[in-house]
């Protein structure tokens, strides 16, 4: 195992996956990468403000992520690469993760939207029913 990637969304089994990622990627001496997938922008805006405004929501958003990202590669000493995409979680999810030919996804049953509440959470569910490699999905 080379490469971990990880669906970051600061959700609490986000944060999660991460724990479990870390370990996985320290005990492999693999790269790891946390992939947020979201921020959309509106389609039909009602003005220059707006767009300005989500835009600047997403880069708050995104920060604050990446600020949780350093506090947890202190603790662990281990490298986590940021990326940010737009668009279906579940779909960007996989097909990032073989663009990139990463050999595991670890995913949290639950993330922001609380769907399923008890059940396997939507993302999580199409991620390993399309993803090419493995996928390690941590419950809360």
């Amino acid at each position: 195992m080379k490469k971990i990637l990880v669906a970051y969304d600061g959700s609490e089994g986000a944060k999660k996956a991460l724990n479990r990622a870390m370990e996985l990627s320290k005990s492999y001496n693999a790269s790891l990468t946390a992939l947020w997938v979201g921020g959309y922008m509106p389609y039909y805006h009602e003005s220059v403000a707006e767009v300005q405004e989500e835009e600047n929501a997403i880069e708050k958003f995104a920060n604050k992520l990446k600020k949780e990202l350093k506090n947890a590669s202190l603790n662990t000493e281990k490298t986590i690469e940021f990326k940010h995409i737009q668009g279906n979680p579940a779909k960007q999810i996989v097909e990032y993760a073989t663009n990139n030919m990463i050999d595991l996804i670890v995913v949290g049953c639950e993330g922001h939207s609380g769907l399923w509440k008890n059940n396997l959470g939507h993302v999580a569910e199409k991620v390993s029913n399309y993803a090419t490699c493995d996928v390690l999905i941590t419950r809360l």
